[in-house]
């Protein structure tokens, strides 16, 4: 094997690695934006669960 080959082999290892670490994160990234969603969800209900008990009217 040649310099060359090993330069090469050492170049596709560390795009391999690269691609992986931006696969990890994309994965992460995605689960984030999942629970930001349901936060929201949450935050959309809590705000008509208080909207029903301010209507509610105590006798």
């Amino acid at each position: 094997m040649t310099g060359v080959d090993e330069a090469v082999n050492s170049l596709k290892q560390v795009v391999l690695e690269l691609e992986q670490k931006i696969q990890s994160r994309t994965v992460r990234r995605v689960e984030q934006l999942q629970q930001i969603d349901e936060l929201k969800a949450a935050l959309s209900r809590q705000h008509e669960l208080e909207e029903a008990l301010l209507s509610v009217k105590i006798p």
